[in-house]
């Protein structure tokens, strides 16, 4: 079985993905994958060179130059994990995020989740990915649901829905 606590030192990249292009938050996301690695495992080197990021990247990815850059400089070799903030870092699309991750793992890079610890070199990691977004996915439908029956409800009820009142 394979050990993500072991010392062995990594060349490590960074994947940062903000759909708001908010530099705040992409520098937010970098603070939380340095110190999520630290924490987890010192020995993993993280490149300033082999940070990766994509401002403004909100929907399907399919022109994202920081994914692409990140997935050459995988089949290259230039580095053996990559860290994300979050499940949802490469994609909130589940197939696409598990597209990268399968493009990865088929050149030797490993994903660790700095959010959940959750990394790709143990065997249960692609259930555990599987799950957790499915239930993300399921909170934020439900969620969507209940707000659009208390905007009817508010409607309803003669009242406002969004938006200035006027008068």
């Amino acid at each position: 079985m394979i050990d993500p606590q072991s010392p062995t030192a990594l060349r490590c990249a960074m994947y940062l993905r903000s759909a708001t292009g908010d530099r705040a938050s992409l520098q937010e996301w970098e603070q939380a994958c340095r110190a999520a690695a630290s924490r987890h495992n010192p020995a993993w080197q993280i490149g300033d060179d082999l940070v990766f990021a994509d401002p403004n990247a909100s929907g399907i990815g399919h022109d994202r130059p920081g994914l692409a850059t990140l997935l050459n400089q995988a089949k290259a070799k230039a580095f053996d994990m990559v860290i994300v903030a979050t499940p949802d870092s490469f994609s909130r699309n589940m197939a696409e995020s598990l597209q990268a991750i399968d493009l990865l793992a088929h050149h030797g890079v490993g994903v660790h989740i700095a959010s959940t610890a959750l990394d790709s070199r143990i065997p249960s990691f692609r259930d555990l990915f599987l799950y957790g977004r499915c239930y993300e996915e399921k909170l934020l439908r439900t969620h969507g649901e209940n707000v659009s029956r208390g905007q009817l409800g508010a409607l309803l009820r003669g009242g406002s829905v969004g938006g200035r009142c006027y008068g």
